[in-house]
């Protein structure tokens, strides 16, 4: 998810319960919503809902709803920023890793732990990043994942050798 997006979601409408409170939620962005027009959703973990219902029960509960169930508010009622939003998770990442990290570079991270996971995936990554053509997504990240592919490919031949185990 871009960080537009983030600073955009409206309780009800991009972040939904189906179920009400207790169940999944989910993170749903219409094309009109996306850079490529591609619609996205995306399901919350459990852990994620967790500290989604402790900010909404204990922090956001304190800020005047004004026109839009914004999820990121101001005290006033009025959306949080993006550049908030995005300077606040960059000091917290730096504060919390010791890392320089933007926001954006957390898509990158995203992909490649699911190439390191999966070389080749290509993909899941294009589904995960919200890519509409496969294109983008192999320009960016085929060429980093060199080595796991050959270590996986030496993998898939180790077991062929091993008598009575098939090639997964």
């Amino acid at each position: 998810m871009r960080m537009q997006n983030l600073a955009t979601l409206e309780l009800g409408r991009s972040l939904q319960w189906p179920s009400g409170r207790n169940g999944p939620a989910y993170v749903v962005l219409r094309r009109d919503e996306t850079k490529n027009e591609v619609p996205l959703e995306y399901p919350l973990p459990e852990h994620c809902l967790a500290l989604l219902r402790e900010y909404l029960d204990r922090y956001r509960n304190y800020a005047t709803v004004k026109d839009r169930e914004w999820l990121f508010l101001r005290l006033d009622g009025s959306r949080v920023p993006d550049s908030a939003l995005r300077d606040g998770s960059t000091k917290a990442v730096a504060r919390e890793l010791g890392i320089a990290m933007t926001p954006h570079q957390f898509r990158h991270v995203a992909a490649a732990v699911a190439l390191d996971v999966h070389p080749g995936a290509l993909g899941l990554v294009r589904d995960l990043l919200g890519h509409r053509n496969i294109k983008t997504t192999s320009n960016f990240y085929a060429g980093m994942r060199t080595r796991e592919a050959a270590r996986e490919f030496d993998r898939i031949l180790e077991r062929s050798r091993t008598p009575g185990t098939k090639p997964s």
